[in-house]
């Protein structure tokens, strides 16, 4: 039977998106790190309940641990090798960025495991910083509480087939750190010509920009403070401070101002 140009289109499209499908088929696994027992009940519950609505979808999610702790975590993994880990910010024994980076790293895995889990931020916690340091950590997708329950599926869903979900209450976190990155990075090329401030400076790489913003944090100014007296936008403050949390290996703004005075960074 001859098949006219619509039919082979129609067929050929068909035939494209079973091989799509046929490659992505698998059942996903994930674990839960949570330490609100309700909270990872509920989680639990949607993972399953939206898993039985359609029992035969080409890709679908089980459940397969669930732990309060990052220890826990990196214990059970090792034997679940879990493909999505939902992890919350804020754990008892380590938070969840540190506990990101560790799954994000090869020794952390089981001995027959040739991957990396995927990582599902799923927290309260929505600050800038917050955010920003998940990512860095290598999370792979951002999902606050407050989230859809009817999302949270899809989002885990997402994630485990390699792609990024971003919750719509922090996109603009993201869009903004991505914009603001580039004015940063101009701004630093511009002054780079500008001698260096100390030993103790070179060897944390600051740039002038962020030896300026330091010295400010030193002094007990705020952001919007900051961003007035080197009339900057406070967006661009923010990535500022979040490079010096990172070169400074810090967490918190008073242990920023404490290591620059310790190592003579400023004097």
């Amino acid at each position: 039977m001859k098949l006219n140009q619509a039919e082979v289109n129609l067929q050929s499209i068909s035939t494209t998106e079973d091989r799509e499908a046929i490659e992505l088929a698998k059942t996903y696994q994930v674990l839960v790190v949570e330490d609100h027992e309700f909270t990872r009940m509920g989680i639990g519950l949607v993972l399953k309940k939206e898993k039985a609505k359609n029992p035969h979808a080409a890709v679908s999610l089980e459940l397969v641990g669930e732990c309060g702790t990052a220890a826990q975590c990196l214990q059970l993994n090792r034997s679940v090798q879990a493909d999505v880990v939902i992890v919350d910010i804020g754990l008892p024994d380590m938070d969840g960025i540190q506990l990101t980076k560790a799954l994000k790293t090869r020794d952390c895995q089981g001995e027959n495991d040739n991957s990396i889990p995927k990582v599902l931020i799923l927290t309260s916690w929505n600050s800038e910083e917050v955010v920003l340091a998940a990512f860095e950590a290598g999370a792979d997708s951002y999902c606050r509480k407050t989230l859809d329950p009817s999302l949270l599926y899809p989002a885990v869903k997402a994630t485990a087939i390699g792609e990024h979900f971003i919750d719509p209450a922090i996109a603009s976190v993201v869009l903004g750190y991505c914009k603001n990155s580039q004015v940063v990075h101009e701004e630093d090329v511009s002054n780079s010509h500008k001698s260096s401030h100390s030993n103790s400076n070179a060897d944390y790489n600051l740039s002038p920009r962020e030896y300026e913003v330091l010295e400010l944090i030193v002094n007990g100014y705020s952001n919007g403070e900051i961003a007035e007296q080197l009339y900057l936008s406070v967006a661009s403050v923010k990535v500022y401070v979040r490079n010096l949390f990172r070169k400074l290996a810090c967490e918190r703004r008073t242990q920023i101002a404490v290591q620059a005075l310790r190592e003579g960074i400023i004097s």
